[in-house]
């Protein structure tokens, strides 16, 4: 039987993944990761700027992200969650910009 732990341990999280009742990984994450270009963060929208066309999302308590109205669902929301993925990275004083239309790629993805 597989099971999969996620807990909150000091200041870091803790992911147990066991397999047959044996561990078979074991990591720990820190609480606010560095967001890189391609990573896929559920955000919750703070704010939105019709005369800018566009949201401000909060990826970390500390990181906010730039989130294009045109490729947002339609309806968003201040408060609401959405799974978006990271399409341009912080440039000096710019935040990140993020896409709701993810590109998944790799040797894992069919």
């Amino acid at each position: 039987m597989n099971k999969v732990i996620l807990t909150h341990l000091k200041d870091r999280i803790f992911f147990g993944l066991w397999e047959n009742d044996k561990p078979a990984e074991l990591a720990f994450y820190d609480e606010e990761p560095e967001i890189k270009l391609g990573d896929v963060i559920l955000a919750r929208v703070k704010d939105i700027v019709p005369h800018i066309r566009a949201a401000f999302v909060q990826l970390t308590p500390s990181q906010m992200a730039f989130l294009p109205l045109e490729q947002a669902p339609a309806g968003l929301r201040s408060g609401d969650e959405i799974a978006v993925q990271v399409s341009k990275e912080a440039v000096k004083t710019k935040d990140p910009v993020v896409t709701t239309k993810w590109t998944l790629t790799g040797r894992f993805v069919v």
